[in-house]
């Protein structure tokens, strides 16, 4: 087993909100999101979260969602693992629990103003 790192979004200009493709884990206890936000058209806003698959009913569950929406060019990192503790070193804020079976991230707009952003992420064993 090692770490992997994942593209979850290219780096492109979105106007509404994207959901990823399931994300299956099978190793991780958890992850580093990186949300690197290199345009912002003025007023426009994201924020992203992570929501698990329901295996008994397929249903979709918010899982971890960033407190503050983001809305000047800047690098974001969000990491969730169990036990940890609070944002330092980089990260910008922190979940501490672990990685669920079934996950996908969402970056949800506030409006349809232009963000240039993408998402990538760091899975930890």
């Amino acid at each position: 087993m090692m770490n992997t790192s994942l593209l979850i979004f290219e780096s492109k200009e979105r106007k509404e909100t994207v959901t990823s493709p399931d994300i299956d884990n099978r190793y991780s206890k958890g992850v580093i999101l990186t949300l690197d936000v290199t345009a912002v058209t003025s007023g426009a806003s994201i924020v992203l979260s992570v929501d698990y698959k329901d295996e008994a009913s397929g249903k979709y569950v918010s899982y971890f969602t960033g407190t503050a929406a983001v809305t000047t060019v800047s690098t974001n990192a969000y990491m969730i693992y169990p036990g940890v503790g609070a944002a330092s070193g980089g990260i910008t804020e922190t979940s501490p629990a672990g990685l669920p079976k079934t996950w996908r991230v969402k970056v949800t707009h506030a409006d349809d103003k232009a963000i240039t952003y993408s998402v990538g992420a760091n899975l930890m064993i």
